[in-house]
């Protein structure tokens, strides 16, 4: 027998042919076929295994993160750790707390006053969950006010009820816009407000314990870190919206 003979009773060798190159055997060729296939379909459900853990993933971070309704100033959401300032001194006062005067109003002023009113384009308050009213002077644009910065002015509200010596008209007793009659009315809705607003926020930052050596018990330290939204963010969307 040649070598020639005796290569091609070798299993899986190559068959010569006198009018080309080497061919493989048709079992063999079934073969490679095969595990060709086989790959294919091993890298398609790994493909999908992983968009489907892609797609969890999101809708877990979603949960976590961001909002379950649309708003136009989410993209402007960022996180940062902060801790808040409490002083164990209760007499303290912070710009926002201090006796009334033209320098506290502006502090508050500053927070809010100015950025309340902001405008969407049509696009944007289609997605909104709820509808909302064009601008009267620019149909184009349309009017929102993002809820922070009611807010805000629900709780300036209860702080000028409470200091209503020297914000009351003399004359009137109305506090500010706020006629003196809507009152009450105005502070059980600004109370419900910030209620369901702290409620919705659900901050779950836990607040430790220490023992006070000076009292002689364990007291709450409210310095502590809290996950917050950037408060400039949000800020630099509604002056960018600004009405």
């Amino acid at each position: 027998m040649s070598p020639d003979e005796e290569y091609k009773l070798l299993p899986g060798s190559p068959i010569r042919s006198d009018d080309g190159p080497p061919t493989l055997r048709p079992k063999y060729r079934f073969m490679r076929a095969t595990s060709h296939w086989l790959v294919v379909g091993l890298s398609l459900v790994i493909l999908i295994l992983l968009a489907a853990l892609y797609r969890v993933s999101r809708q877990t971070y979603g949960q976590l993160c961001s909002q379950q309704l649309y708003s136009p100033a989410q993209d402007a959401i960022a996180y940062e750790a902060k801790t808040f300032y409490v002083p164990q001194n209760a007499s303290f006062r912070s710009s926002y707390t201090s006796d009334p005067s033209d320098e506290v109003d502006q502090a508050w002023n500053d927070i809010y006053m100015n950025l309340g009113l902001s405008h969407i384009s049509k696009n944007e308050a289609m997605r909104l969950p709820d509808k909302t009213a064009p601008y009267p002077e620019d149909p184009s644009k349309y009017v929102v006010i993002l809820s922070v910065f009611h807010q805000l002015h629900c709780l300036n509200i209860l702080r000028k009820v409470y200091h209503s010596d020297y914000y009351a008209d003399p004359l009137t007793g109305n506090i500010g816009i706020t006629k003196h009659s809507s009152i009450p009315d105005h502070v059980a809705h600004c109370l419900d407000i910030l209620r369901q607003g702290i409620m919705c926020a659900a901050d779950i930052s836990p607040i430790v314990y220490d023992w006070d050596e000076e009292r002689q018990k364990t007291i709450p330290m409210l310095s502590i870190g809290h996950s917050c939204r950037k408060w400039d963010n949000i800020v630099d969307w509604a002056r960018d919206h600004q009405l």
